[in-house]
């Protein structure tokens, strides 16, 4: 089909909207009327199909030349770099911008964006793997400079890039000079800073709170801690490193998200604080360094996994938790 037969303007009556259909292999009927599944006219065909083609050329990894081919034939005027507006849409709409991030082919995401698609969060996501493998920012630069805001969440769970990036602090100093802002979240309520003291390292903990990350919200501590028992590295000293930075030592984990978001951590963690995570995962360590921050040994807790839902005092869980020195910490820093 002559690329002059479709439409120019959104607002022509020929124009063509963008359907999930073949390049995504969804096809969902979600109405009631009499038409076919995923039924289309010849023009819609045939930009379904050059929508298909792009998304399997970059899928497939295929050369630069291949591509460069396939877009000069759906430019107009011809030869002009401009890709006709409709097909633009369909292009758009497609996975090609994400395949390219995720074979990591630089100069297909440059052709894409210079084209005109847009970078989109599953680009995004698939471009952060690659990065932390090869330390290479080229991809995620060109989706920064094409237009991707570094402080957009990539979806209702996951904040902003960097909160996936907190373990290689040269990699939050990009993002920073970038303009990233340590202090966002994603919609559901998790936290750049929740994350970094989840799993972070120290350095780059130390970054955000130069760089005025917060952390007197968020109950960090007690993620460093509920972390500290899953095994990461580095846990007692962020602890350390948000306490001597003003970071409540009592706060209770989960106060900060969503309702949706809470009722999953109510499940998981129930109502437990810095301590009380120190106690059931028998951290001495951590406990030690609690006690020595103020931390109020009488807050009580309760969980699912821990209690049996049952609200006790710390020494109480110490001993439902057969943590016998835990019990003998407690006891011998009651004043």
């Amino acid at each position: 089909m002559d690329v002059q037969q479709f439409a120019s303007q959104l607002s022509d009556p020929s124009w063509e909207d963008p359907q999930w259909h073949k390049q995504h292999t969804i096809d969902i009927q979600l109405d009631d009327s009499d038409d076919e599944p995923g039924q289309m006219n010849d023009r819609a065909k045939a930009l379904d199909d050059a929508a298909s083609e792009l998304n399997s050329l970059c899928a497939s990894n295929a050369p630069l030349g291949d591509v460069q081919d396939f877009l000069a034939k759906w430019e107009h005027p011809p030869s002009s770099g401009q890709i006709q507006p409709n097909a633009l849409a369909w292009f758009d709409n497609s996975n090609a911008v994400r395949w390219g991030c995720a074979n990591s082919s630089p100069d297909v995401v440059r052709l894409l964006l210079e084209k005109g698609l847009n970078p989109t969060a599953m680009a995004v996501s698939f471009a952060i793997p690659q990065l932390r493998l090869s330390k290479d920012r080229t991809i995620l630069q060109l989706l920064v400079d094409y237009g991707w805001d570094v402080n957009e969440p990539l979806n209702d769970k996951t904040p902003p890039f960097m909160s996936l990036l907190l373990d290689d602090p040269d990699l939050v100093q990009w993002c920073l000079s970038l303009g990233a802002n340590p202090n966002l979240s994603s919609p559901s309520g998790n936290t750049i800073m929740q994350r970094a003291a989840s799993y972070g390292s120290v350095a780059a903990m130390r970054l955000l709170i130069d760089h005025g990350g917060d952390v007197t919200q968020g109950a960090l501590v007690a993620h460093a801690s509920s972390f500290h028992n899953d095994g990461v590295a580095g846990r007692v000293e962020v602890a350390q490193l948000l306490l001597d930075n003003g970071a409540p030592v009592d706060a209770y984990y989960g106060d900060n998200v969503s309702d949706a978001a809470k009722s999953y951590d109510a499940m998981l963690a129930g109502r437990q604080n810095a301590l009380h995570f120190a106690i059931g995962g028998g951290k001495r360590d951590m406990a030690e360094l609690l006690i020595r921050s103020g931390a109020d040994k009488h807050l009580e807790t309760s969980s699912p996994m821990k209690t049996n839902g049952e609200v006790v005092s710390p020494i109480e869980l110490a001993r439902m938790s057969g943590q016998e020195d835990i019990i003998e910490l407690l006891q011998s820093t009651e004043t």
